[in-house]
Protein backbone atom coordinates (compact mmCIF):
# COMPACT_ATOMS: atom_id res chain seq x y z
CA UNK A 1 0.00 0.00 0.00
CA UNK A 2 1.19 3.39 -0.66
CA UNK A 3 2.22 5.89 1.96
CA UNK A 4 -0.50 8.35 2.50
CA UNK A 5 -0.22 12.18 1.60
CA UNK A 6 0.23 14.29 4.69
CA UNK A 7 -1.94 17.03 4.48
CA UNK A 8 -0.91 20.34 5.67
CA UNK A 9 -3.06 23.25 6.17
CA UNK A 10 -2.49 27.00 6.15
CA UNK A 11 -5.17 28.96 8.78
CA UNK A 12 -6.88 30.46 5.47
CA UNK A 13 -7.53 27.25 4.07
CA UNK A 14 -8.67 25.48 7.15
CA UNK A 15 -11.43 28.33 6.92
CA UNK A 16 -12.22 27.40 3.96
CA UNK A 17 -12.63 24.29 4.34
CA UNK A 18 -14.49 25.01 7.75
CA UNK A 19 -17.10 27.28 6.07
CA UNK A 20 -17.77 25.04 3.11
CA UNK A 21 -19.13 22.51 6.03
CA UNK A 22 -20.64 24.88 8.17
CA UNK A 23 -23.16 26.01 4.71
CA UNK A 24 -25.97 24.44 4.43
CA UNK A 25 -25.84 25.21 0.45
CA UNK A 26 -22.65 22.94 0.15
CA UNK A 27 -23.63 19.82 -1.75
CA UNK A 28 -23.32 16.49 1.16
CA UNK A 29 -20.56 15.04 -1.27
CA UNK A 30 -18.40 18.06 -0.81
CA UNK A 31 -19.01 18.34 3.13
CA UNK A 32 -17.63 14.68 3.72
CA UNK A 33 -14.54 15.54 1.49
CA UNK A 34 -13.98 18.72 3.10
CA UNK A 35 -14.31 17.24 6.76
CA UNK A 36 -11.63 14.25 5.37
CA UNK A 37 -9.33 16.77 4.55
CA UNK A 38 -9.65 17.99 7.89
CA UNK A 39 -9.16 15.11 9.66
CA UNK A 40 -6.17 14.20 7.35
CA UNK A 41 -4.46 17.71 8.43
CA UNK A 42 -5.14 16.68 11.55
CA UNK A 43 -3.25 13.59 11.22
CA UNK A 44 -5.76 10.86 10.92
CA UNK A 45 -4.42 7.79 9.48
CA UNK A 46 -6.61 7.48 5.83
CA UNK A 47 -8.33 4.10 6.81
CA UNK A 48 -9.74 5.66 10.36
CA UNK A 49 -10.99 8.37 8.01
CA UNK A 50 -12.66 5.67 5.16
CA UNK A 51 -14.11 4.05 8.32
CA UNK A 52 -15.84 7.03 9.43
CA UNK A 53 -17.19 8.28 6.33
CA UNK A 54 -17.79 4.27 5.43
CA UNK A 55 -15.97 4.36 2.60
CA UNK A 56 -13.22 2.51 0.65
CA UNK A 57 -9.82 3.54 1.58
CA UNK A 58 -8.32 4.56 -1.80
CA UNK A 59 -11.60 7.02 -1.77
CA UNK A 60 -9.30 8.59 1.10
CA UNK A 61 -6.34 8.22 -0.97
CA UNK A 62 -7.77 9.88 -4.07
CA UNK A 63 -9.31 13.02 -2.23
CA UNK A 64 -5.80 13.44 -0.38
CA UNK A 65 -4.01 13.36 -3.79
CA UNK A 66 -6.41 15.99 -5.23
CA UNK A 67 -6.27 17.91 -2.40
CA UNK A 68 -2.68 17.93 -2.48
CA UNK A 69 -2.39 18.82 -5.96
CA UNK A 70 -4.61 21.18 -6.61
CA UNK A 71 -6.04 22.44 -3.30
CA UNK A 72 -9.61 23.29 -3.03
CA UNK A 73 -10.29 22.46 -6.75
CA UNK A 74 -9.23 18.99 -6.48
CA UNK A 75 -12.19 17.92 -3.89
CA UNK A 76 -14.68 20.57 -5.25
CA UNK A 77 -15.55 18.56 -8.95
CA UNK A 78 -15.83 14.75 -9.57
CA UNK A 79 -13.61 13.18 -11.51
CA UNK A 80 -15.10 12.32 -15.40
CA UNK A 81 -15.03 8.77 -15.03
CA UNK A 82 -14.38 7.99 -18.44
CA UNK A 83 -17.50 6.65 -19.83
CA UNK A 84 -18.20 4.49 -22.75
CA UNK A 85 -18.71 7.31 -25.39
CA UNK A 86 -19.26 4.46 -28.62
CA UNK A 87 -22.54 5.25 -30.13
CA UNK A 88 -23.97 2.06 -31.57
CA UNK A 89 -26.28 2.26 -33.89
CA UNK A 90 -29.42 -0.54 -33.23
CA UNK A 91 -28.85 -1.49 -37.15
CA UNK A 92 -25.45 -2.57 -36.27
CA UNK A 93 -26.50 -4.74 -33.39
CA UNK A 94 -27.67 -8.34 -34.20
CA UNK A 95 -31.44 -8.97 -33.18
CA UNK A 96 -30.93 -12.43 -32.52
CA UNK A 97 -28.02 -12.04 -30.20
CA UNK A 98 -29.69 -9.39 -28.11
CA UNK A 99 -32.36 -11.80 -26.30
CA UNK A 100 -34.95 -9.26 -26.56
CA UNK A 101 -38.23 -9.71 -28.52
CA UNK A 102 -38.09 -6.60 -31.64
CA UNK A 103 -41.40 -4.93 -32.66
CA UNK A 104 -42.24 -2.70 -35.35
CA UNK A 105 -41.25 0.85 -34.41
CA UNK A 106 -43.15 2.79 -32.26
CA UNK A 107 -44.83 -0.26 -30.67
CA UNK A 108 -43.35 -1.65 -27.43
CA UNK A 109 -40.85 -3.39 -26.48
CA UNK A 110 -41.71 -7.15 -25.39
Amino acid sequence: MPAQINISLSEPERVELEKVISSQMTPVRLVERAKAILMAADNIPSYKIAEYFDVDNNTIGRWRRRYAEHRMAGIVKDRPRGANTEVVCVDKISRQDSGIKWTEPGSRWH
